[in-house]
């Protein structure tokens, strides 16, 4: 690994593994290969950062910082982009953290119905965040994988935007579209991706009959 891993994390739901570094950059691990991808922003703030975890009762990102000038800090970090919010001043200088008691979060599921020329199908998920963004992906060229900034999604690049479906107050959503008759005997790959946690979907490739 490239760089000083002070603190781990997985989010339970997406398998996803998290580092920390000491400067407040979170990289996404590949364990397999031990290749880290750092997120695209510093956490926001800095000092000594130490401590990272994954609190399953409320989907987030924990890390503590220490030092700095700053005491000692526990904030949020956007699992998707980096970027921290000041959570509050810890009583002490808090090293390391561990992950709260609770189940994890239910698997953020997707579905569609067959998919036939000229006829309308459904697209839906359920257990998403509620009143997050989902974005349905598609493509009608291969199921990848193509790396990006939530994970690898099985959709060959470039991938495309069917649908913005926003999750209700229960994290659900659904689309109903007319499929296209010029799209018969194709293979449709399509994806959904739930913001801005980063959750990412189960894939489907449908032959369109």
């Amino acid at each position: 690994m490239p760089d000083q891993i002070e603190g781990l994390a997985m989010d339970p739901v997406s398998g996803k593994l998290f580092g920390l570094n000491g400067q407040g950059q979170v990289y996404l691990i590949d364990p397999n290969a031990g290749v880290m991808v750092p997120l695209a922003n510093h956490i926001g703030a800095f000092g000594n950062w130490r401590g990272l975890t994954w609190d399953n009762t409320q989907n987030r990102l924990l890390a503590t910082l220490v030092g700095g000038g700053t005491g000692g800090q526990l904030w949020e970090v956007n699992p998707a982009n980096g970027i921290g919010t000041l959570i509050g001043a810890t009583t002490d200088f808090a090293q390391g953290l561990a992950q709260k008691e609770g189940a994890p979060a239910p698997a953020f599921t997707y579905a569609v119905t067959p998919l036939t020329g000229g006829q309308p199908a459904t697209f839906s998920y359920t257990d998403a965040i509620p009143n997050s963004n989902v974005y349905l992906l598609y493509l009608l060229t291969g199921a990848g994988p193509t790396p990006t900034f939530v994970g690898p999604l099985d959709l060959s690049a470039p991938i495309q935007v069917l649908s913005l479906v926003p999750a209700d107050a229960a994290g659900a959503g659904s689309l109903t579209l007319n499929v296209p008759a010029s799209g018969t005997g194709r293979t449709f790959y399509t994806q959904a991706v739930n913001l801005p946690l980063g959750y990412v979907s189960n894939s489907f490739a449908i032959l369109v009959l």
